[in-house]
């Protein structure tokens, strides 16, 4: 069985048109079907049915299809590994948690790549639950978190230093003019929150639990743009991570007491190999530590 065998049937499985995936493979048709047929043959069993001039997988073809995914998913990650190693291929995918990308992206992403040219930096952002499944399904070389609480078994998290959890609120609103709150103080307040997905949002969830109220969320977003508009239109305050928003004229940034402050920090799956890109990437992180 030869590499561009699976790969043939791996096209024609997503394609399941010969002609279609033929000229995807910028093969002949005649070709196609000749290495398909050995592949069959080789295996001892029928990849493909045709039913009502439809192609079709078998159970076996299904199951083959199924084992190979992780497979060449697994060929892919190393050679771009050994690519990088080799120092010719420099890609680093970086997850980051939407409600910390703005300062991240000042203070980090723009220096490293102005200062590492031969660096290509590919951004994800999502939550932390499903940033740290794109990191065990080493989709990602690595990723910034708030909060190490809630992480896998399989994660190594490395804190870099605490933040505070703050109110955002329009101007306009009353509460805009206090030194501090209390999470008391918000329990009739309208609130935009990220969802559940994300740390900060279980964090500021149980702060209002301990105190036995039960919050007026009005609504629940992934996007901080959404977050941001809300406040800017004074529709509702957000209890954010100083920082994760520009400054601006119409909005305060209020201290809240008796809430916990959330940890940022990188994480990275333990038993993979870190590249010399990635290796360069913490470096740079942490002597940049001080600034976030």
């Amino acid at each position: 069985m030869k590499l561009n065998q699976i790969n043939y049937f791996l096209k024609v499985c997503n394609t399941l048109n010969i002609t279609q995936a033929a000229k995807e493979l910028h093969i002949s048709q005649p070709s196609l079907t000749v290495a398909l047929k050995s592949l069959e043959q080789e295996l001892g069993v029928t990849l493909f049915l045709r039913e009502k001039n439809k192609l079709c997988l078998t159970n076996e073809g299904e199951y083959f299809r199924n084992r190979l995914n992780p497979i060449i998913q697994e060929l892919d990650d190393l050679e771009r590994e050994m690519l990088s190693i080799g120092s010719h291929y420099n890609v680093l995918k970086v997850g980051i948690p939407p409600m910390i990308g703005s300062f991240l992206f000042s203070l980090i992403f723009t220096d490293i790549v102005t200062k590492n040219a031969d660096i290509r930096l590919e951004i994800v952002e999502h939550g932390a639950l499903k940033l740290q499944e794109l990191l065990l399904e080493e989709k990602l070389d690595l990723t910034f978190l708030l909060g190490e609480s809630q992480l896998n078994s399989e994660i190594e998290f490395t804190p870099i230093r605490k933040r505070d959890i703050k109110l955002h609120i329009n101007k306009k609103h009353p509460l805009a003019n206090s030194d501090f709150v209390k999470i008391t103080d918000l329990k009739e307040l309208p609130l935009i929150t990220f969802n559940s997905e994300f740390y900060v949002s279980n964090v500021t969830q149980n702060a209002f639990r301990k105190e036995g109220i039960n919050p007026n969320i009005i609504l629940e977003t992934s996007q901080i743009n959404t977050i941001t508009r809300f406040i800017h239109e004074n529709l509702a305050a957000s209890l954010l991570i100083e920082g994760c928003i520009p400054q601006a004229d119409d909005i305060s940034i209020i201290p809240i007491q008796n809430i916990d402050p959330v940890t940022l920090g990188y994480a990275k799956k333990k038993d993979r190999y870190t590249t010399k890109i990635t290796r360069q990437m913490i470096q740079f992180i942490e002597s940049k530590s001080k600034t976030l």
